[in-house]
Formats: C-alpha cells, structure tokens, sequence
C-alpha cells in the first residue's frame, strides 16, 4: 500500500491544537477563571480549584488529541470534534453567567476569543475529514 501525503488542514488543525493545548489556552483560561470566580464567591476556593482542574485538562486532551491526529488516529479526529463541542459549552456557560451577572468583567474576551481560537481547528478538521479518513488508520 502506498504511503498518502498526510492532509495539510488536518496538520494545521493538530499543530493549532497542540499549540492551544500548551500555551494558547492558558491565558483565556485565567480570563475564564475571572469570570467565572465572580460566579462561585462566597461558596469556597474549592470551587475555584476545581475549575482550574477542568481547564488544564482541556489543555491536556487538546495537546494529546494534536499528536494523536498526527499519527493519523481515527478516533483521534471523533474525539477532537466531541472534545471542541464541549468546550465551547463550557465556554457558552461561561458567557451566559458573564450576561447574567453585573459584576463579570471581561465576558468578551473571556468568551468570544476562545470561541475564535477553538473553532478554527473545527473548521478545518471538518474540512478535511474525507481526506483524513483516507490516509489514517
């Protein structure tokens, strides 16, 4: 069987996510963290903690699933689709708890850059999904 040239959006998308994964997200995340600690005052720091949990492993699943991809895992581009899908629900939460308080400050960075930096790998992984199909495994 011949080797096929590896799609070059879907490496886009697994270089964009691995970057995102190490340091393009964390400081959206603590942008997150601002708004949504306006959110859980008054209910404890574990609150906070946790959340920062969560975020860093969104970090961790985007920066595994980017060399997952680039070992052509099939199962790798289902769950980077899942994984962006959810991550935008958290972000849209996020928003809607920014719209909903007085106090939150920054929804339109904490939100909207996020959203514009996780969809582009979507749209490229969606893109690309034919020709990935065909060279992975």
């Amino acid at each position: 069987m011949q080797n096929q040239k590896f799609p070059t959006k879907t490496k886009i998308a697994a270089w964009w996510m691995m970057i995102l994964g190490t340091v393009g997200l964390i400081p959206l995340m603590f942008l997150e963290i601002i708004s949504f600690s306006k959110f859980f005052i008054g209910s404890g720091a574990i609150d906070i903690v946790c959340l920062i949990g969560i975020l860093i492993l969104f970090n961790l699943y985007f920066f595994l699933l980017g060399i997952f991809l680039l070992k052509r895992k099939r199962w790798a581009w289902k769950a980077a689709i899942v994984g962006i899908f959810i991550y935008l629900a958290v972000l849209l939460f996020g928003f809607f708890i920014a719209q909903y308080k007085w106090y939150a400050i920054g929804w339109y960075l904490g939100t909207f850059m996020p959203y514009l930096m996780i969809v582009i790998p979507l749209v490229f992984l969606l893109l690309d999904r034919k020709n990935f199909f065909e060279v992975a495994k």
